[in-house]
């Protein structure tokens, strides 16, 4: 009985330096979460213009809780977060080794707004000597508001979940990444287009950019106003942007641009131009392998996809005044290896519907050489009507057609930044023209339909036949216009090497 009596007073006593020792470590780590409240809130203090309301580390020390938290300078930035909660931080790193290690971020209800460019200013504080990671951080219902002297920028009910984030001064890396955006805008105040998108949303593997939308900033007749020399107007709208497979670490890190695809699909571009109005001879337009190669980060994009795409371009005559439409539906397209490198070959191929009667194929090879661009393009288009060009075409301005079947059109255009030539075959039957008939004076000297078409058009040109030939292409390049303008008027002068070798018959062609 006594040795039973003694083991257990042994056990109470044992079992109650437990309890204290319990107790005690457990006001140690209450006293350290205070100690941790007064480190914490020190070092916060440190960083200029940061306020907080409330800092709560929790009594295991494992945690922090902050409200209300403000980063403001005036005039410049301010940044809110109603609540932003730190979990199993490890405090020796940061206290001694400059290291900000988290198992968990969250943080609710906040927002950014910057009012105009940030000037880096070294403070007493600078998270860039601390090496940041954790392993998960989540933010939701986050608001972004960005005005600055040439950039206006918004976005709502933003949210963000990543994974081993860490960062470093010379590198960001991050696994399973989760974004979410709604209602962005983007106003250049330099620009005459602004932009919007009804959400953005990307993971590790993909990004859905929803609702595109690029608008000009003013009316029809602002526009005829407000630009002395011709600048097309331009709306795009895309309903969905798909973009596979971003290397997140070589973007962040500006090593490189590393994405596998895009597709645009649904896309609709209206291009609106006045020829009336003569282009900018101070302008210089650059090819679009040009603007590729003043990218500043390498590019390396496996390949673009163009589903079911549909572009209109109304062109505003000299001679009637009037619009005259001309629409490209149904363009589906695959352009592969988009690299800004000198010396190498992006290829492209288009199929598409013209006024939505006959189908156009293009291969079209894009060379990134310097300072000439060279590019060729290999094209052919179904058999069609020559009348339904009459609401573009305007030869000259001063003729229509009346008639004529194409039965075959092949063409073939080397160019580069200063001209472009090539070879055209152009099979048709029975055309005929005639002059534009609303009161127009024209250089033809007026004459009469039916001399035109017996003096100067040559109205058949079938294989077989003794005055059968192939047509030649040439343009000297202005450079104030666009490639698809130098597209356009090259394949032009084969039309009328062709149909009008009599009155349009350049030296050039002969050459």
């Amino acid at each position: 009985m006594r040795f039973s009596s003694f083991s257990k007073s042994k056990i109470n006593s044992f079992l109650k330096i437990i309890a204290f020792g319990v107790m005690g470590c457990c006001l140690l780590l209450f006293l350290s979460s205070l100690v941790f409240d007064i480190v914490l809130k020190n070092k916060l203090t440190k960083i200029d213009h940061l306020t907080t309301q409330k800092i709560k580390t929790s009594w295991h020390c494992q945690s922090v809780s902050l409200e209300n938290i403000n980063y403001s300078k005036k005039d410049t930035l301010d940044i809110q977060v109603e609540h932003l909660n730190l979990i199993d931080i490890e405090w020796i790193d940061l206290l001694l080794n400059h290291k900000i290690k988290f198992k968990k971020i969250t943080g609710s209800n906040g927002s950014y707004k910057s009012h105009h460019q940030l000037q880096k200013n070294k403070s007493t504080f600078d998270i860039s000597d601390y090496l940041f990671s954790v392993n998960k951080l989540k933010l939701n219902n986050f608001n972004i508001s960005i005005n600055h002297e040439n950039l206006n920028l918004g976005a709502s009910n933003n949210s963000l979940g990543i994974e081993n984030l860490i960062v470093s001064k010379n590198n960001i890396s991050f696994d399973n990444v989760k974004f979410e955006s709604h209602q962005l805008e983007m106003n250049a105040k330099k620009s005459a287009y602004q932009l919007s998108l009804d959400s953005i949303s990307l993971d590790q593997k993909n990004t859905y950019l929803y609702s595109f939308n690029m608008q000009p900033k003013f009316t029809k007749k602002q526009w005829e106003q407000k630009f002395t020399y011709k600048k097309p107007r331009t709306i795009v709208k895309i309903p969905v942007i798909k973009i596979d497979h971003i290397d997140y670490d070589k973007l962040l890190n500006k090593q490189q641009v590393d994405i596998d695809e895009i597709v645009l699909q649904d896309a609709f571009l209206k291009v609106l131009t006045n020829e009336n109005k003569k282009p900018d001879p101070a302008a210089y337009k650059p090819f679009l392998q040009e603007l590729l190669l003043t990218c500043p980060i390498p590019l390396d994009i496996k390949q673009i996809l163009l589903k079911n795409n549909r572009i209109d371009i109304d062109i505003k005559s000299k001679s009637t005044k009037n619009y005259g439409l001309v629409y490209f539906n149904k363009i589906n397209a695959i352009i592969k290896n988009i690299q800004n490198k000198e010396n190498h070959i992006i290829n492209t191929k288009l199929h598409a519907q013209v006024l939505g009667k006959s189908r156009l194929d293009l291969d079209i090879d894009f060379h990134t050489q310097p300072k000439l661009s060279p590019y060729t393009i290999k094209g052919k288009m179904a058999a069609f009507n020559f009348d339904i060009f009459n609401g573009f075409l305007y030869l000259y301005q001063r003729i229509k057609i009346t008639s004529g079947q194409c039965d075959r059109l092949e063409f073939t255009i080397n160019g580069n930044n200063n001209l472009a030539s090539g070879k055209i075959t152009l099979d048709y039957q029975n055309i005929k023209m005639g002059l534009l008939e609303d009161g127009t004076k024209y250089n033809i000297k007026d004459l009469p339909s039916f001399l035109i078409n017996k003096l100067l058009i040559n109205t058949h040109n079938t294989p077989g036949d003794t005055k059968y030939k192939k047509g030649k292409m040439y343009y000297l390049r202005p450079k104030n216009r666009s490639m698809f303008h130098s597209w356009w008027y090259t394949l032009r002068s084969g039309f009328q090497s062709v149909i009008l070798p009599n009155l349009v018959n350049p030296d050039e062609l002969d050459n």
